[in-house]
């Protein structure tokens, strides 16, 4: 590795991105991947140097290891380590990380020689543009949510320290790749696919959307970046994404027909009444949904670049758009909806029954539990009508359900993840041992179902009351609909609940399958 001539940094390694930079470069550079210790590790391509943004006596420890191994000279610092939460709320580590552990990282490698640095911003620092309309580099910025904000203040205070290293601000659009692996696109595929009412809802106008950006088109951006880092000026705005913007309905319509093999309808709501339903299921029922109250606010957003300065200087231009990689998703989402969901972090448990592979589990369960019948019957043949133990184990080892179930044993409500892959207070029944009773279990989650919508229900009473005396007819019938997929989404969740139960019991039984679990 250190007999290449280039060096080239990468943080946030062991990343989605960082990974696949790393990849790309392998056997080209001399790879080094700087992120803090976990458990995951970069590719084996790069050396990894453990390092902790927030601390400058870390940083500073990382780069004299590369000062030892590789020496003085670095190609390209490629800086991808950053923070980002769902939340929309203010986060001091927005400033420790993004902001000032930029600083640290720039201040430490002012004393080797580098001859290009790579900040990844984001083209959502740009302030939004309307349908029919393109955004350059020159284009205002706007920091009107944390994340953006952050982006934005590291862009200043590199221009203002950066010195005799010429920098580079890319601004690149939502990344994906053939399994999707962008959150707020697999989250919208994921609605469509468990047929989710509220993914009929939207509430920002239906033609607005923003452009994306293929992994791979990005990786060979950057390598580009890197090959031509002499011919670059010493410092450089650069926005990447795909030309063509599909609008949200327009992509609802084409994921649905891909999956159900039609269109998808799509309505717009009022924002008013999608921030009360938000608001609402996430605070009054509990659920940790994907939707929060800022994404509505940014709804209408609508978001096509002009690329014209990467084909200039890059020669760069995407080859396929996210139209041409739908198919692609949608086919790996269809073959194996467990492990689709897995690699978007999305709750596998909620489609653990669909697919070729968990048909092919079901058929060979039919069929031992019907060959466990029919021994089972040549016992009642032979006088075993009390052998019942026999049958019980007949049927754990077959991976169907045993033939008595005991009623006594206690039962345990634990939580697990809601639909989008993140801890909820929604519960589900556990069976602390083989003997529990499904029937008390789903039981037991109704209960507590219905008495958290029955407060919610009462809470609302203050607040809907005046709201419906100000509303019109067609905004009290709106407020109806909300209300209707609310309790709508509550009864799928408790019949989602059940189905983890009873999959947590053929999990018992059948120890090392590959049954879609809960994310740990």
């Amino acid at each position: 590795m250190t007999n290449h001539e280039d060096t080239v940094i990468v943080t946030g390694s062991t990343g989605f991105i960082g990974s696949a930079l790393i990849n790309k470069f392998a056997a080209r550079f001399a790879l080094i991947g700087l992120d803090r210790a976990t458990a995951h590790q970069p590719p084996p391509a790069a050396e990894c140097v453990c390092i902790d943004l927030t601390s400058e006596k870390a940083v500073a420890a990382g780069l004299r290891r590369v000062r030892t191994v590789y020496g003085n000279q670095i190609a390209s610092v490629i800086h991808l380590a950053s923070y980002f939460d769902l939340t929309g709320e203010p986060n001091p580590l927005y400033d420790e990380i993004a902001v000032h552990g930029t600083e640290k990282l720039l201040r430490a490698v002012q004393s080797f020689e580098v001859e290009q640095f790579v900040f990844a911003s984001s083209m959502l620092a740009h302030k939004a543009g309307q349908r029919g309309n393109v955004i350059s580099e020159d284009s205002p910025l706007q920091s009107n949510l944390p994340y953006r904000t952050s982006k934005i203040k590291a862009e200043h205070l590199i221009h203002e320290q950066h010195g005799p290293i010429p920098v580079l601000y890319l601004r690149p659009a939502g990344v994906y790749d053939d399994l999707c692996r962008n959150a707020f696109l697999a989250n919208q595929i994921a609605r469509i696919y468990e047929k989710d009412p509220t993914g009929h809802l939207y509430p920002g106008e239906l033609r607005t959307g923003q452009s994306c950006l293929h992994l791979d088109h990005l990786t060979d951006a950057v390598s580009r970046l890197i090959e031509r880092r002499k011919e670059l000026p010493s410092e450089l705005a650069l926005l990447l994404g795909e030309p063509e913007v599909m609008g949200y309905g327009d992509l609802q319509a084409e994921i649905g027909r891909l999956i159900h093999g039609e269109p998808w309808e799509t309505r717009q709501i009022p924002k008013t009444l999608a921030k009360t339903g938000a608001w609402v299921q996430h605070n009054v029922l509990g659920e940790d949904l994907f939707i929060r109250p800022w994404m509505v606010y940014i709804a209408d957003d609508h978001y096509a670049v002009d690329i014209t300065r990467a084909r200039k200087l890059l020669g760069w231009e995407p080859q396929h758009s996210l139209r041409d990689t739908l198919p692609k998703i949608v086919t790996a989402l269809k073959a194996d909806p467990p492990a689709w969901y897995r690699a978007n972090k999305l709750n596998a448990a909620q489609v653990a029954d669909r697919g070729a592979k968990a048909r092919a589990r079901q058929t060979f369960r039919c069929r031992a539990r019907n060959d466990a019948c029919r021994t089972h019957g040549r016992h009642r043949r032979h006088g075993r009508d009390g052998r019942d133990g026999l049958a019980n184990d007949l049927g754990a080892f077959s991976g169907g359900r045993p033939r008595r179930l005991a009623s006594h044993q206690s039962v345990s409500v634990r939580p697990v993840r809601s639909s989008r892959g993140r801890h909820s207070s929604r519960h589900y029944a556990g069976a602390r041992s083989l003997g529990a009773n499904p029937a008390q279990c789903t039981n037991r989650v109704e209960r507590c179902r219905l008495r958290r919508v029955a407060d919610a229900v009462w809470l609302a009473r203050p607040v809907a009351s005046p709201l419906m005396g100000t509303m019109g007819h067609n905004g009290r019938r709106s407020l109806a609909v909300i209300c209707a997929f609310v309790l709508l989404n509550a009864k799928r969740c408790s019949l989602c609940e059940q189905h983890d139960h009873r999959g947590a019991r053929d999990r018992f039984f059948r120890a090392g399958t590959d049954d879609a679990g809960h994310e740990p």
